[in-house]
């Protein structure tokens, strides 16, 4: 682990105060390398309540925040479509940043962020918290040791989730799949082709359910399936697997399980889940904590971003690219920075 100055601290601010923000707010709390200094929010009667709670000073404006507090970080968590304008603000204040995902819905807002970061010379994160979890963190190391081998095939199952009313079909493969998407690219590198099929179930003209085809620079391709007609409350709402010449590797529930089958089976199966008292293991809040904490030592270090926000711009590409093939019918391209 880096070692980092002594009494090193970063002073913070943060963007939002929902469910979600709530759980950036205590994990900035509860990290000694953090100080959270002020909490920016519409109403002014809650940000000053929440803010209190958290011995913060309360804003209703994104620029005198800024302005006043000049914090040395700033998480962003809004609703998904409202990223771009306050990510921007922040930006360009010349102040790093720590987004959630999607980066923004839109490609070319995504892209400017990104230039804007780098004329500025800003660090830039997005939160794909699943890679913090113990189970795909295991995955990864199987990965890039070798384990798994030439890869076959990568397969990414969610099928739970939100659907705002008035929402246009596929969305979710933007906000919700943005996880799926990355985590698919994490483990399986560059994708170069995508194909996808929508439905209705519904039958209220919106495609609320898809699976997604993808073909991967190294040969291996790749299925993605995604649904909001499902529940967070089923038990098998998340898989993911993916087979290689060396075994195959499987993960449930994001947090509950991991799997290990070597193709030389005198080797045995590896098998890990959370044991009775390892609560933070079974809980998925703590990922971000994690990840904010690695993105924060990051800074403190003078060291790269954990997850740079680019990979949110490459996660936003898949999941256009798969809109655009479910409303065609034809195959999309994609064209990676990486």
């Amino acid at each position: 682990m880096t070692v980092l100055p002594t009494n090193a601290q970063l002073r913070v601010a943060v963007i939002g105060y929902g469910g979600w923000g709530k759980v950036h707010l205590e994990a900035y709390r509860s990290n000694p390398l953090t100080q959270l200094a002020a909490l920016c929010g519409r109403d002014p009667e809650r940000v000053a309540k929440t803010a209190t709670c958290y011995s913060a000073h309360p804003y209703t404006n994104i620029g005198q925040m800024l302005e006043a507090e000049r914090p040395d970080l700033v998480s962003v968590i809004l609703p998904d479509a409202k990223h771009f304008e306050p990510t921007l603000q922040v930006l360009e204040a010349g102040i790093p940043c720590f987004a959630e995902k999607p980066l923004t819905m839109d490609l070319g807002e995504a892209e400017r962020l990104l230039a804007v970061a780098k004329q500025r010379g800003v660090r830039f994160g997005i939160n794909f918290n699943h890679r913090y979890s113990t189970p795909f963190q295991r995955a990864k190391a199987y990965v890039d040791g070798g384990k798994l081998g030439r890869p076959a095939y990568f397969l990414w199952k969610f099928t739970g989730g939100h659907f705002p009313e008035g929402q246009p079909s596929l969305q979710h493969l933007l906000y919700m799949q943005s996880h799926g998407f990355d985590m698919l690219r994490w483990l399986g590198g560059p994708v170069r082709e995508v194909s996808a099929l929508g439905a209705d179930p519904r039958g209220e003209g919106l495609l609320t359910t898809a699976t997604v085809l993808l073909s991967f620079a190294s040969g291996a391709v790749g299925t993605l399936i995604a649904s909001v007609d499902g529940s967070y409350a089923d038990p098998h709402n998340h898989e993911f697997e993916c087979l290689g010449l060396g075994g195959r590797i499987r993960v449930t529930g994001v947090l509950r399980r991991f799997e290990w089958s070597p193709r030389a089976s005198r080797e045995g199966t590896t098998i890990w889940e959370p044991g009775f008292f390892d609560d933070r293991a079974r809980d998925f809040a703590a990922t971000t904590a994690t990840h904010i904490d690695r993105f924060v030592r990051a800074q403190l270090a003078g060291e790269p971003v954990p997850v740079p926000a680019e990979d949110g711009l490459e996660a936003l590409k898949l999941g256009l690219a798969a809109i655009e093939s479910a409303q065609t019918g034809r195959r999309v391209l994609v064209e990676s920075s990486s």
